[in-house]
Protein backbone atom coordinates (compact mmCIF):
# COMPACT_ATOMS: atom_id res chain seq x y z
CA UNK A 1 0.00 0.00 0.00
CA UNK A 2 1.19 3.38 -0.97
CA UNK A 3 2.50 5.68 1.81
CA UNK A 4 -0.06 8.24 2.24
CA UNK A 5 -3.09 6.63 0.70
CA UNK A 6 -5.97 7.03 3.03
CA UNK A 7 -9.06 4.57 2.81
CA UNK A 8 -12.37 6.54 2.07
CA UNK A 9 -14.20 5.60 5.60
CA UNK A 10 -18.07 5.78 6.27
CA UNK A 11 -19.12 8.80 8.26
CA UNK A 12 -19.80 8.14 11.83
CA UNK A 13 -22.94 9.26 12.59
CA UNK A 14 -23.59 11.85 15.35
CA UNK A 15 -25.58 10.65 18.13
CA UNK A 16 -26.70 8.01 16.04
CA UNK A 17 -28.04 9.96 13.22
CA UNK A 18 -27.22 10.32 10.38
CA UNK A 19 -28.18 12.92 7.26
CA UNK A 20 -31.29 11.38 5.18
CA UNK A 21 -30.72 11.21 1.40
CA UNK A 22 -32.48 13.37 -0.93
CA UNK A 23 -35.47 10.78 -2.14
CA UNK A 24 -35.57 9.59 -5.72
CA UNK A 25 -36.96 12.78 -7.92
CA UNK A 26 -36.75 15.07 -5.18
CA UNK A 27 -34.35 18.26 -4.17
CA UNK A 28 -32.37 18.45 -1.34
CA UNK A 29 -34.04 20.61 0.73
CA UNK A 30 -32.88 20.51 4.79
CA UNK A 31 -30.72 18.42 5.94
CA UNK A 32 -32.48 17.83 9.01
CA UNK A 33 -34.21 14.78 9.51
CA UNK A 34 -38.53 14.73 9.34
CA UNK A 35 -39.92 14.63 12.92
CA UNK A 36 -41.14 10.81 12.74
CA UNK A 37 -44.86 10.46 13.75
CA UNK A 38 -45.83 8.44 17.27
CA UNK A 39 -45.77 5.25 17.34
CA UNK A 40 -49.57 3.71 18.27
CA UNK A 41 -48.97 0.40 17.93
CA UNK A 42 -45.69 -1.28 18.73
CA UNK A 43 -46.97 -5.00 16.41
CA UNK A 44 -47.83 -3.02 13.37
CA UNK A 45 -44.64 -0.59 12.59
CA UNK A 46 -43.78 -0.28 8.62
CA UNK A 47 -41.15 1.25 7.01
CA UNK A 48 -41.99 4.35 5.19
CA UNK A 49 -40.28 6.79 2.57
CA UNK A 50 -38.46 3.02 1.44
CA UNK A 51 -35.49 4.42 -1.27
CA UNK A 52 -35.41 3.21 -4.44
CA UNK A 53 -32.66 4.59 -6.03
CA UNK A 54 -28.93 3.21 -5.67
CA UNK A 55 -28.00 6.87 -4.38
CA UNK A 56 -30.34 6.98 -1.26
CA UNK A 57 -29.24 3.66 0.22
CA UNK A 58 -27.40 5.43 2.90
CA UNK A 59 -27.73 3.49 6.04
CA UNK A 60 -29.51 4.96 9.36
CA UNK A 61 -29.57 3.06 12.74
CA UNK A 62 -32.16 3.80 14.70
CA UNK A 63 -30.87 3.49 18.07
CA UNK A 64 -32.97 2.65 21.79
CA UNK A 65 -32.19 5.89 23.34
CA UNK A 66 -33.65 7.74 20.20
CA UNK A 67 -37.01 5.26 20.08
CA UNK A 68 -37.31 6.17 23.98
CA UNK A 69 -37.08 9.68 23.19
CA UNK A 70 -39.25 9.58 20.47
CA UNK A 71 -42.39 7.48 23.22
CA UNK A 72 -41.78 9.61 26.17
CA UNK A 73 -42.16 12.99 24.69
CA UNK A 74 -45.25 14.03 24.47
CA UNK A 75 -47.19 14.56 21.41
CA UNK A 76 -50.22 15.52 20.05
CA UNK A 77 -52.86 12.64 19.89
CA UNK A 78 -53.35 11.81 16.04
CA UNK A 79 -56.03 10.16 14.27
CA UNK A 80 -55.97 6.32 14.71
CA UNK A 81 -55.67 4.41 11.53
CA UNK A 82 -59.20 3.17 9.63
CA UNK A 83 -59.79 0.07 7.90
CA UNK A 84 -56.75 -0.63 5.64
CA UNK A 85 -54.94 2.55 5.89
CA UNK A 86 -51.14 1.58 7.73
CA UNK A 87 -50.36 2.22 11.17
CA UNK A 88 -47.96 4.83 12.00
CA UNK A 89 -44.90 4.19 10.68
CA UNK A 90 -41.25 4.97 11.16
CA UNK A 91 -39.32 6.82 8.27
CA UNK A 92 -36.46 5.04 7.21
CA UNK A 93 -33.86 5.24 4.31
CA UNK A 94 -32.84 1.52 3.66
CA UNK A 95 -34.89 -1.59 3.07
CA UNK A 96 -32.01 -3.74 4.98
CA UNK A 97 -32.92 -1.84 8.28
CA UNK A 98 -36.16 -4.37 8.34
CA UNK A 99 -33.74 -6.99 10.42
CA UNK A 100 -32.86 -4.44 13.28
CA UNK A 101 -36.59 -2.79 13.08
CA UNK A 102 -37.36 -5.92 14.49
CA UNK A 103 -35.22 -6.03 17.10
CA UNK A 104 -36.29 -2.94 18.17
CA UNK A 105 -39.77 -4.06 18.31
CA UNK A 106 -38.73 -6.84 20.89
CA UNK A 107 -36.64 -4.78 22.75
CA UNK A 108 -39.94 -1.99 22.71
CA UNK A 109 -42.60 -4.80 23.43
CA UNK A 110 -40.45 -6.47 26.39
CA UNK A 111 -40.00 -2.72 27.96
CA UNK A 112 -42.93 -0.35 26.64
CA UNK A 113 -45.44 -2.95 26.42
CA UNK A 114 -48.80 -0.81 25.70
CA UNK A 115 -51.70 -1.22 28.06
CA UNK A 116 -54.91 0.10 28.68
CA UNK A 117 -53.94 3.39 30.60
CA UNK A 118 -51.61 4.20 27.93
CA UNK A 119 -53.90 3.89 25.14
CA UNK A 120 -57.00 6.12 27.62
CA UNK A 121 -54.12 8.92 27.47
CA UNK A 122 -55.27 10.15 24.33
CA UNK A 123 -58.84 8.84 23.96
CA UNK A 124 -61.46 11.74 24.08
CA UNK A 125 -63.11 10.59 27.18
CA UNK A 126 -65.18 13.12 29.41
CA UNK A 127 -64.91 12.96 33.54
CA UNK A 128 -68.07 12.25 34.77
CA UNK A 129 -69.59 15.19 35.79
CA UNK A 130 -72.59 16.32 36.41
CA UNK A 131 -71.98 19.24 33.70
CA UNK A 132 -71.03 16.87 31.15
CA UNK A 133 -74.30 14.47 32.09
CA UNK A 134 -76.59 17.39 31.32
CA UNK A 135 -74.54 18.23 28.03
CA UNK A 136 -75.09 14.46 27.12
CA UNK A 137 -78.76 14.36 28.12
CA UNK A 138 -79.53 17.86 25.83
CA UNK A 139 -77.87 16.89 22.97
CA UNK A 140 -79.54 13.37 23.07
CA UNK A 141 -82.65 14.60 24.05
CA UNK A 142 -83.45 11.63 26.59
CA UNK A 143 -84.37 11.23 30.17
CA UNK A 144 -81.18 11.49 32.35
CA UNK A 145 -81.94 7.58 33.95
CA UNK A 146 -81.43 6.06 30.00
CA UNK A 147 -79.10 8.29 29.00
CA UNK A 148 -75.72 6.22 30.55
CA UNK A 149 -76.50 2.97 32.16
CA UNK A 150 -73.40 3.25 33.82
CA UNK A 151 -74.63 6.38 35.71
CA UNK A 152 -78.01 4.87 36.21
CA UNK A 153 -76.82 2.17 37.73
CA UNK A 154 -74.46 3.92 39.86
CA UNK A 155 -77.04 6.55 41.34
CA UNK A 156 -79.59 3.55 41.62
CA UNK A 157 -77.07 2.53 44.53
CA UNK A 158 -75.98 5.98 46.00
CA UNK A 159 -79.14 7.89 46.53
CA UNK A 160 -79.68 9.04 43.04
CA UNK A 161 -75.95 9.36 41.93
CA UNK A 162 -76.16 13.04 44.04
CA UNK A 163 -73.82 14.10 46.84
CA UNK A 164 -75.21 12.89 50.30
CA UNK A 165 -77.49 10.36 49.12
CA UNK A 166 -78.18 7.13 50.99
CA UNK A 167 -76.35 3.74 49.91
CA UNK A 168 -78.74 0.74 49.83
CA UNK A 169 -80.57 1.65 46.23
CA UNK A 170 -83.52 2.67 48.07
CA UNK A 171 -86.88 2.87 46.32
CA UNK A 172 -87.73 6.03 44.97
CA UNK A 173 -91.23 7.48 43.36
CA UNK A 174 -91.67 8.44 40.33
CA UNK A 175 -92.98 11.57 39.30
CA UNK A 176 -93.61 12.20 35.16
CA UNK A 177 -93.82 16.09 33.92
CA UNK A 178 -95.45 16.00 30.13
CA UNK A 179 -94.61 18.17 27.84
CA UNK A 180 -97.41 18.21 24.74
CA UNK A 181 -96.68 19.58 21.15
CA UNK A 182 -99.16 21.59 19.61
CA UNK A 183 -100.06 20.13 16.01
CA UNK A 184 -102.78 18.16 14.74
CA UNK A 185 -104.47 15.37 17.15
CA UNK A 186 -103.17 12.88 15.33
CA UNK A 187 -99.72 14.03 15.07
CA UNK A 188 -99.52 15.56 18.45
CA UNK A 189 -95.64 14.16 20.11
CA UNK A 190 -95.22 13.72 23.91
CA UNK A 191 -92.11 14.53 25.66
CA UNK A 192 -91.80 12.35 29.29
CA UNK A 193 -89.11 13.52 31.23
CA UNK A 194 -88.75 10.76 34.44
CA UNK A 195 -87.38 11.42 37.82
CA UNK A 196 -87.02 9.42 41.06
CA UNK A 197 -87.75 10.92 44.64
CA UNK A 198 -88.09 9.26 48.20
CA UNK A 199 -92.00 8.17 49.16
CA UNK A 200 -91.32 11.06 51.70
CA UNK A 201 -90.76 14.06 49.24
CA UNK A 202 -93.57 12.64 47.09
CA UNK A 203 -96.36 12.88 49.34
CA UNK A 204 -95.35 16.15 50.89
CA UNK A 205 -93.97 17.70 48.01
CA UNK A 206 -96.28 16.22 45.17
CA UNK A 207 -98.96 14.68 46.14
CA UNK A 208 -99.93 17.66 48.69
CA UNK A 209 -99.58 20.26 45.34
CA UNK A 210 -102.53 18.38 43.92
CA UNK A 211 -104.74 18.65 47.01
CA UNK A 212 -104.08 14.89 47.84
CA UNK A 213 -103.72 14.30 51.59
CA UNK A 214 -102.94 11.05 53.22
CA UNK A 215 -104.47 11.62 57.23
CA UNK A 216 -104.64 8.92 60.12
CA UNK A 217 -107.36 10.53 61.56
CA UNK A 218 -111.51 10.06 61.58
CA UNK A 219 -113.27 11.53 58.70
CA UNK A 220 -116.05 14.20 58.82
CA UNK A 221 -119.28 13.50 60.23
CA UNK A 222 -121.19 12.99 56.92
CA UNK A 223 -118.34 10.93 55.40
CA UNK A 224 -118.53 8.79 58.94
CA UNK A 225 -122.64 8.63 58.52
CA UNK A 226 -122.33 7.05 54.93
CA UNK A 227 -119.78 4.44 56.31
CA UNK A 228 -121.81 3.43 59.09
CA UNK A 229 -124.43 3.17 56.38
CA UNK A 230 -122.16 0.98 54.26
CA UNK A 231 -120.54 -1.36 57.20
CA UNK A 232 -123.98 -1.71 59.71
CA UNK A 233 -125.92 -3.87 57.58
CA UNK A 234 -127.39 -6.86 58.43
CA UNK A 235 -125.69 -10.55 56.94
CA UNK A 236 -127.27 -13.86 56.92
CA UNK A 237 -125.91 -16.67 59.44
CA UNK A 238 -124.95 -19.29 56.16
CA UNK A 239 -123.43 -15.86 54.58
CA UNK A 240 -120.84 -15.51 58.37
CA UNK A 241 -120.32 -19.20 57.62
CA UNK A 242 -118.86 -18.69 54.30
CA UNK A 243 -117.11 -15.91 55.56
CA UNK A 244 -115.23 -17.75 58.47
CA UNK A 245 -113.80 -20.51 56.01
CA UNK A 246 -112.97 -17.52 53.65
CA UNK A 247 -110.80 -16.25 56.79
CA UNK A 248 -109.38 -19.66 57.33
CA UNK A 249 -108.50 -20.10 54.35
CA UNK A 250 -106.86 -16.73 53.83
CA UNK A 251 -105.18 -17.25 57.28
CA UNK A 252 -103.28 -20.55 55.74
CA UNK A 253 -102.14 -18.47 52.55
CA UNK A 254 -100.58 -15.99 54.87
CA UNK A 255 -99.12 -18.85 57.12
CA UNK A 256 -97.34 -20.03 53.78
CA UNK A 257 -95.73 -16.64 52.20
CA UNK A 258 -94.70 -15.71 55.28
CA UNK A 259 -92.13 -18.58 55.85
CA UNK A 260 -90.50 -17.73 52.72
CA UNK A 261 -89.34 -15.10 50.84
CA UNK A 262 -92.01 -14.73 48.68
CA UNK A 263 -92.99 -11.94 45.66
CA UNK A 264 -95.50 -9.56 45.99
CA UNK A 265 -97.23 -10.97 43.37
CA UNK A 266 -97.95 -13.61 45.81
CA UNK A 267 -98.75 -11.37 48.85
CA UNK A 268 -101.22 -9.76 46.25
CA UNK A 269 -102.72 -13.37 45.25
CA UNK A 270 -104.00 -14.15 49.27
CA UNK A 271 -106.20 -11.34 49.29
CA UNK A 272 -107.36 -11.54 45.50
CA UNK A 273 -108.27 -14.96 46.16
CA UNK A 274 -110.36 -13.84 49.02
CA UNK A 275 -112.17 -11.09 47.18
CA UNK A 276 -113.37 -13.94 44.24
CA UNK A 277 -114.32 -16.26 47.15
CA UNK A 278 -116.83 -13.97 47.77
CA UNK A 279 -117.79 -12.90 44.53
CA UNK A 280 -119.96 -15.79 44.27
CA UNK A 281 -122.17 -14.52 41.24
CA UNK A 282 -119.21 -13.01 39.23
CA UNK A 283 -120.33 -9.47 38.98
CA UNK A 284 -117.25 -8.12 39.54
CA UNK A 285 -114.16 -7.30 37.81
CA UNK A 286 -110.62 -8.12 38.98
CA UNK A 287 -107.80 -6.42 36.30
CA UNK A 288 -104.09 -7.15 37.87
CA UNK A 289 -100.98 -4.61 37.24
CA UNK A 290 -99.96 -6.81 34.15
CA UNK A 291 -102.33 -8.78 31.99
CA UNK A 292 -100.28 -11.99 30.11
CA UNK A 293 -101.96 -12.63 26.57
CA UNK A 294 -101.20 -15.96 25.46
CA UNK A 295 -100.96 -15.45 21.37
CA UNK A 296 -100.85 -18.35 18.85
CA UNK A 297 -99.33 -16.72 16.31
CA UNK A 298 -96.71 -17.92 15.38
CA UNK A 299 -96.53 -21.93 14.61
CA UNK A 300 -98.42 -25.06 16.75
CA UNK A 301 -96.04 -25.96 19.37
CA UNK A 302 -94.95 -21.65 19.85
CA UNK A 303 -97.02 -19.62 21.73
CA UNK A 304 -95.94 -16.27 21.75
CA UNK A 305 -96.51 -14.67 25.68
CA UNK A 306 -97.54 -10.81 25.83
CA UNK A 307 -97.50 -8.76 28.22
CA UNK A 308 -99.44 -5.47 29.38
CA UNK A 309 -99.21 -2.79 31.91
CA UNK A 310 -102.32 -1.99 32.69
CA UNK A 311 -101.73 1.79 33.84
CA UNK A 312 -105.10 4.10 34.94
CA UNK A 313 -106.12 6.67 32.38
CA UNK A 314 -103.70 9.83 32.72
CA UNK A 315 -106.92 11.64 31.87
CA UNK A 316 -108.24 11.05 35.16
CA UNK A 317 -105.56 12.09 37.43
CA UNK A 318 -105.68 14.96 39.81
CA UNK A 319 -104.75 18.77 38.25
CA UNK A 320 -102.93 21.35 39.30
CA UNK A 321 -105.93 23.93 40.93
CA UNK A 322 -106.05 27.05 38.96
CA UNK A 323 -105.15 30.19 40.54
CA UNK A 324 -107.65 32.36 38.41
CA UNK A 325 -110.74 33.20 39.70
CA UNK A 326 -113.57 30.98 39.57
CA UNK A 327 -116.67 31.29 37.39
CA UNK A 328 -118.94 29.78 38.32
CA UNK A 329 -122.00 30.62 35.30
CA UNK A 330 -118.28 29.46 33.12
CA UNK A 331 -117.93 26.05 35.48
CA UNK A 332 -121.45 25.11 34.40
CA UNK A 333 -120.83 22.10 32.14
CA UNK A 334 -124.46 21.79 30.84
CA UNK A 335 -123.85 25.15 29.02
CA UNK A 336 -120.89 24.44 27.16
CA UNK A 337 -120.67 22.79 23.63
CA UNK A 338 -119.77 20.03 23.35
CA UNK A 339 -116.98 18.74 21.06
CA UNK A 340 -119.37 17.45 18.52
CA UNK A 341 -121.06 20.64 18.57
CA UNK A 342 -118.07 23.15 17.82
CA UNK A 343 -116.90 21.22 14.94
CA UNK A 344 -119.95 21.68 13.40
CA UNK A 345 -120.43 25.06 13.70
CA UNK A 346 -120.11 26.69 10.69
CA UNK A 347 -116.70 28.86 9.79
CA UNK A 348 -118.61 32.04 10.04
CA UNK A 349 -119.71 32.29 13.55
CA UNK A 350 -116.89 29.86 14.64
CA UNK A 351 -113.40 29.46 14.11
CA UNK A 352 -112.42 26.31 16.12
CA UNK A 353 -110.81 23.72 14.42
CA UNK A 354 -109.37 19.88 16.02
CA UNK A 355 -106.11 21.92 15.10
CA UNK A 356 -106.60 25.39 17.24
CA UNK A 357 -108.67 23.06 19.82
CA UNK A 358 -105.48 20.75 20.35
CA UNK A 359 -103.24 24.02 20.72
CA UNK A 360 -106.02 25.35 23.23
CA UNK A 361 -105.81 21.98 25.23
CA UNK A 362 -102.16 22.43 25.03
CA UNK A 363 -101.93 25.47 26.46
CA UNK A 364 -104.35 25.92 28.34
CA UNK A 365 -104.15 22.59 30.30
CA UNK A 366 -102.58 22.23 33.45
CA UNK A 367 -99.01 19.82 34.16
CA UNK A 368 -99.73 16.46 36.06
CA UNK A 369 -97.04 16.05 38.45
CA UNK A 370 -98.62 13.08 40.24
CA UNK A 371 -97.04 9.35 38.91
CA UNK A 372 -100.12 7.50 36.89
CA UNK A 373 -101.39 4.72 38.61
CA UNK A 374 -100.70 1.11 37.98
CA UNK A 375 -102.31 -1.11 41.00
CA UNK A 376 -101.37 -4.27 41.83
CA UNK A 377 -105.30 -4.94 41.53
CA UNK A 378 -108.18 -3.00 40.52
CA UNK A 379 -111.60 -4.27 41.32
CA UNK A 380 -115.23 -2.68 39.60
CA UNK A 381 -117.99 -4.07 38.33
CA UNK A 382 -117.69 -6.62 35.37
CA UNK A 383 -118.86 -5.26 32.00
CA UNK A 384 -121.62 -7.55 32.09
CA UNK A 385 -122.93 -6.70 35.33
CA UNK A 386 -123.35 -3.11 34.06
CA UNK A 387 -124.98 -4.37 30.80
CA UNK A 388 -127.60 -6.34 32.66
CA UNK A 389 -128.70 -3.67 34.52
CA UNK A 390 -128.98 -1.06 31.79
CA UNK A 391 -131.37 -4.31 30.29
CA UNK A 392 -133.70 -3.58 32.58
CA UNK A 393 -134.26 -0.15 31.78
CA UNK A 394 -134.79 -0.83 28.00
CA UNK A 395 -130.80 -0.63 27.05
CA UNK A 396 -129.76 -3.95 25.55
CA UNK A 397 -126.52 -4.92 25.26
CA UNK A 398 -125.20 -3.59 21.66
CA UNK A 399 -126.25 0.56 23.09
CA UNK A 400 -124.49 -0.54 26.32
CA UNK A 401 -121.57 -1.58 24.31
CA UNK A 402 -121.95 1.68 21.66
CA UNK A 403 -122.81 4.44 24.45
CA UNK A 404 -119.84 3.37 26.95
CA UNK A 405 -116.71 3.26 23.71
CA UNK A 406 -118.55 6.70 22.05
CA UNK A 407 -118.05 8.26 25.36
CA UNK A 408 -114.32 6.85 25.71
CA UNK A 409 -113.41 8.09 22.18
CA UNK A 410 -114.96 11.39 22.77
CA UNK A 411 -112.64 11.74 26.07
CA UNK A 412 -115.73 12.26 28.03
CA UNK A 413 -116.68 9.59 30.47
CA UNK A 414 -113.73 6.58 30.97
CA UNK A 415 -115.92 4.00 32.47
CA UNK A 416 -112.89 1.20 32.18
CA UNK A 417 -109.93 3.31 33.19
CA UNK A 418 -107.31 0.48 32.59
CA UNK A 419 -107.91 -0.41 29.07
CA UNK A 420 -109.82 -2.67 26.92
CA UNK A 421 -107.51 -5.51 28.63
CA UNK A 422 -109.36 -6.23 31.53
CA UNK A 423 -113.31 -6.29 31.39
CA UNK A 424 -114.48 -4.03 34.26
CA UNK A 425 -116.29 -0.74 35.17
CA UNK A 426 -116.38 1.69 37.20
CA UNK A 427 -113.66 0.95 39.90
CA UNK A 428 -114.47 1.39 43.50
CA UNK A 429 -111.54 -0.41 45.45
CA UNK A 430 -107.73 -1.16 44.96
CA UNK A 431 -105.38 -3.13 46.48
CA UNK A 432 -101.20 -2.16 46.99
CA UNK A 433 -99.31 -4.62 48.84
CA UNK A 434 -95.32 -5.12 49.19
CA UNK A 435 -93.81 -8.05 49.64
CA UNK A 436 -92.50 -8.88 53.41
CA UNK A 437 -88.74 -9.41 52.97
CA UNK A 438 -88.13 -6.58 50.65
CA UNK A 439 -87.57 -3.87 53.16
CA UNK A 440 -91.14 -1.59 52.28
CA UNK A 441 -93.34 0.41 54.37
CA UNK A 442 -96.96 1.17 54.11
CA UNK A 443 -95.79 4.73 53.42
CA UNK A 444 -95.22 4.16 49.65
CA UNK A 445 -98.05 1.85 49.36
CA UNK A 446 -100.55 4.39 50.70
CA UNK A 447 -98.94 6.83 48.17
CA UNK A 448 -100.04 4.53 45.04
CA UNK A 449 -103.62 3.84 46.47
CA UNK A 450 -104.08 7.53 47.27
CA UNK A 451 -103.14 8.13 43.98
CA UNK A 452 -105.17 5.66 42.23
CA UNK A 453 -108.32 6.10 44.76
CA UNK A 454 -108.29 10.08 43.48
CA UNK A 455 -108.45 8.93 39.70
CA UNK A 456 -111.78 6.60 40.62
CA UNK A 457 -113.40 9.75 42.45
CA UNK A 458 -112.51 11.67 39.02
CA UNK A 459 -114.62 8.76 37.24
CA UNK A 460 -117.64 9.23 39.31
CA UNK A 461 -117.47 13.27 39.19
CA UNK A 462 -116.84 12.63 35.07
CA UNK A 463 -120.27 10.88 34.95
CA UNK A 464 -122.12 13.18 36.81
CA UNK A 465 -120.87 15.82 34.47
CA UNK A 466 -121.48 13.97 31.37
CA UNK A 467 -125.08 13.25 32.98
CA UNK A 468 -125.94 17.16 33.38
CA UNK A 469 -124.67 17.86 29.64
CA UNK A 470 -127.08 15.31 27.91
CA UNK A 471 -130.28 15.35 30.52
CA UNK A 472 -130.06 19.40 31.15
CA UNK A 473 -133.45 19.17 32.34
CA UNK A 474 -132.58 17.05 35.20
CA UNK A 475 -129.40 17.59 36.66
CA UNK A 476 -127.92 16.02 39.10
CA UNK A 477 -126.04 17.45 42.27
CA UNK A 478 -122.23 16.73 42.91
CA UNK A 479 -122.03 14.33 45.62
CA UNK A 480 -118.33 13.57 47.00
CA UNK A 481 -118.31 9.51 45.77
CA UNK A 482 -116.64 7.04 47.83
CA UNK A 483 -113.67 4.57 46.87
CA UNK A 484 -111.60 2.04 49.49
CA UNK A 485 -108.17 1.00 49.15
CA UNK A 486 -106.12 -2.22 51.12
CA UNK A 487 -102.84 -1.97 51.64
CA UNK A 488 -100.41 -3.77 53.31
CA UNK A 489 -96.49 -4.40 54.10
CA UNK A 490 -96.20 -8.51 54.62
CA UNK A 491 -99.01 -9.28 57.15
CA UNK A 492 -100.01 -5.70 58.27
CA UNK A 493 -102.66 -4.75 56.40
CA UNK A 494 -104.88 -1.47 56.30
CA UNK A 495 -108.55 -0.92 54.81
CA UNK A 496 -108.68 2.75 54.19
CA UNK A 497 -111.77 5.23 52.54
CA UNK A 498 -111.15 8.00 50.21
CA UNK A 499 -113.45 10.85 49.75
CA UNK A 500 -113.55 14.49 48.39
CA UNK A 501 -113.89 17.97 50.64
CA UNK A 502 -114.91 20.87 48.44
CA UNK A 503 -114.11 24.73 50.09
CA UNK A 504 -113.93 27.66 47.70
CA UNK A 505 -114.50 25.65 44.77
CA UNK A 506 -111.30 23.74 45.28
CA UNK A 507 -111.72 19.77 45.25
CA UNK A 508 -109.23 18.03 47.71
CA UNK A 509 -108.57 14.51 47.70
CA UNK A 510 -108.58 12.85 51.60
CA UNK A 511 -107.66 9.45 52.49
CA UNK A 512 -108.54 8.42 56.21
CA UNK A 513 -107.71 5.08 57.54
CA UNK A 514 -110.40 2.73 58.86
CA UNK A 515 -108.66 0.05 60.48
CA UNK A 516 -105.41 -2.27 60.73
CA UNK A 517 -105.67 -5.72 60.61
CA UNK A 518 -102.75 -8.83 61.34
CA UNK A 519 -103.07 -11.64 59.10
CA UNK A 520 -101.76 -13.59 61.66
CA UNK A 521 -104.52 -13.23 63.77
CA UNK A 522 -107.61 -15.18 62.48
CA UNK A 523 -109.85 -12.93 64.36
CA UNK A 524 -108.56 -10.18 62.59
CA UNK A 525 -108.83 -12.06 59.11
CA UNK A 526 -112.32 -12.50 60.01
CA UNK A 527 -113.38 -9.07 60.61
CA UNK A 528 -111.35 -7.59 57.57
CA UNK A 529 -113.26 -10.42 55.26
CA UNK A 530 -116.38 -8.79 57.30
CA UNK A 531 -115.56 -5.30 55.89
CA UNK A 532 -114.58 -6.49 52.29
CA UNK A 533 -118.16 -8.19 52.11
CA UNK A 534 -120.04 -4.84 53.32
CA UNK A 535 -117.91 -2.93 50.46
CA UNK A 536 -118.64 -5.46 47.95
CA UNK A 537 -122.63 -5.85 48.94
CA UNK A 538 -122.32 -1.58 48.82
CA UNK A 539 -121.23 -2.09 45.02
CA UNK A 540 -123.96 -3.81 43.90
CA UNK A 541 -127.01 -2.81 45.99
CA UNK A 542 -126.02 1.23 46.01
CA UNK A 543 -123.18 2.04 43.39
CA UNK A 544 -124.44 0.21 40.77
CA UNK A 545 -128.42 1.28 40.51
CA UNK A 546 -126.95 5.02 40.55
CA UNK A 547 -124.81 4.34 37.84
CA UNK A 548 -127.30 2.15 35.50
CA UNK A 549 -129.89 5.00 36.11
CA UNK A 550 -127.31 8.16 34.84
CA UNK A 551 -126.13 6.05 31.63
CA UNK A 552 -129.81 5.26 30.66
CA UNK A 553 -130.54 8.87 31.17
CA UNK A 554 -127.38 9.53 28.72
CA UNK A 555 -128.61 6.82 26.23
CA UNK A 556 -131.97 8.42 25.44
CA UNK A 557 -131.35 11.91 26.08
CA UNK A 558 -128.05 11.77 23.12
Amino acid sequence: MALGHRYKTRPRPVNGVCKKSAPKSEDLVSPKLPRPRRIHSFNTATIQDRPSSPQALTARLVTRAETKKLIVEPKPPQEQPQGDSPSAIIPATTSGEQVANSQIQKDLEAKYHPDNTQRREHGPVLKLTTRNLKTLQRQLNSPSTEMNPSSAARGGQRGGGKRGGKRGGKSRARTTRTEVTPDLPEERTTKTTTTWMSPARYRYGVLEKVKIFIQYMAPPADIHSKLAAIFNREISNERLSEISNVAKHMSKEFARVIRANYREDDWNEVVISALKALDTGSEFGFARKACIVLSNTLTENMVRVLTFDLDFNPNLKPKLPSLLPVNNEADNTSDRPTKRRRIETPSGSSSDTPQTEAMESALEEPVVVIKTPRPDCTIGLAHDTVAHALLDRGIDELQVDSLLSTLESEHFLYSNPVGDMALLRFPTLVIEGKAYSTGKTPFEAENQAAGAASCMINLYQKLTDVHNCHVPSSPLEKIAPLAFSITFVGPTIEVSVHYTVVKNNVTAYHMSVLDVYCATVLKHLEALVMVLEQIMRWNKEDVLPEIASQLAAIAKGR
